[in-house]
């Protein structure tokens, strides 16, 4: 089992060599990043696959798991800022494959949790490795994502330009 583990955490870590890749400017066209996500969804899927082992080999080899689970983690934030590159840049074609990675980050997630609380990690152990939570929103290269200033000044007089057309019909309720 301990020869397993390294194995894996061997894979898992040239996976997440691959897909940092993904932050090089050259190398983030739309035929790179949805390679990425389309492989990197079915490697998760096989991490998930081997969950009941690494749940067996959390309890006698706590700190390795751990370790894998960090650089898996690396990689499934950065499958995440793929995910969003698609929707914020409108790419039907990274867009397609959202649902279906969002949903495997989501149970790896789930899983991790869940081996935690079988081999019963303490919270405070728990909670220097594992931690649920919002995502920020980023970009490929790492940098956290802002929305560009234009869309939001639309919206804004978009909003003004309701509340004015609202105002004259309670008027006229009043009345």
């Amino acid at each position: 089992p301990r020869a397993l583990l390294l194995q894996a955490h061997r894979l898992v870590v040239a996976f997440q060599l691959a897909v940092t890749l993904t932050r090089t400017p050259g190398l983030q066209t739309t035929p790179v990043l949805l390679a990425a996500l389309r492989h990197g969804r079915k490697f998760v899927e096989q991490v998930l696959r081997a969950m009941p082992l690494l749940k067996e080999l959390l309890a006698t080899e706590q700190d390795r798991v751990v370790e894998l689970w960090k650089d898996l983690q690396t990689s499934t934030r950065q499958m995440q800022a793929m995910v969003a590159h698609g929707k914020t840049h409108a790419s039907p074609t990274l867009a397609r494959e959202a649902p279906a990675v969002r949903r495997v980050l989501e149970a790896i997630i789930f899983q991790v949790k869940a081996a935690c609380m079988s081999n019963l990690v303490s919270p405070a152990n728990a909670g220097d490795f594992f931690r649920i939570g919002t995502l920020k929103t980023r970009n490929l290269d790492g940098s956290i994502y802002v929305a560009p200033a234009d869309d939001e000044s639309e919206d804004e007089s978009s909003e003004d330009e309701g509340d004015e057309e609202d105002a004259p019909k309670k008027k006229k309720k009043k009345k």
